[in-house]
């Protein structure tokens, strides 16, 4: 008798829900439109994400505003007093390796985030939220497809870069939209996938 392999399928993970306040480490150029913020500290701990596309909330005060990071009670989330800060959703790149986290900024005019990260110094403080949970897809499909514009690619990256480890590589397609040719280095190290 042949025994077939089990097909596997995409499944939720629930994570504990978190606020971080993180020190900023390292600040770097990834390619022609996207800042790299690195950051760490001894809120990290416990830090898990497990899908490519997760997703985490980046508080963004106002200069010079103070922004205490909520607290999770059994009855919810606690903001304290104060105003709300802006907040954004970025794509989460975990080193449990080094006990870093990045995040990826694609450099447009305009952007809160965008004009953070510019700005952003080793030293400086930033609050993040989650992930609250993982959407966890299988690498081992043998043909993959994913469509994104600059704002998905931290995510595809993400995906690339665990699909480029496995030992049988699958076939991927990716369709990404692209407002400039020379964001294509962002990917660049990907092209043989």
């Amino acid at each position: 008798m042949i025994k077939t392999k089990e097909p596997q399928y995409p499944k939720r993970v629930r994570n504990e829900l978190r606020f971080r306040e993180l020190t900023v480490l390292r600040v770097e150029r990834v390619g022609a439109a996207f800042q790299r913020i690195v950051l760490g500290g001894e809120a990290l701990e416990g830090f898990v994400s497990q899908g490519f596309d997760d997703h985490t909330k980046l508080f963004f005060p106002e200069a010079g505003a103070a922004f205490t990071p909520p607290q999770v009670t059994e009855e919810g989330i606690n903001w304290g007093d104060g105003v709300r800060p802006a907040t954004r959703d970025y794509t989460p790149l975990y080193d449990a390796e080094r006990h870093e986290l990045a995040y990826d900024f694609f450099i447009h005019d305009g952007g809160i985030a965008s004009s953070w990260a510019l700005a952003a110094n080793v030293g400086d403080k930033l609050v993040i939220g989650g992930p609250r949970g993982s959407l966890v897809v299988p690498e081992d499909y043998a043909w993959q497809l994913y469509v994104c514009d600059e704002s998905g690619m931290p995510a595809l990256r993400r995906r690339l870069l665990g699909l480029s480890r496995l030992p049988v590589r699958p076939q991927v397609t990716a369709l990404v939209t692209i407002g400039d040719g020379s964001y294509k280095d962002y990917l660049a190290r990907f092209a043989g996938l």
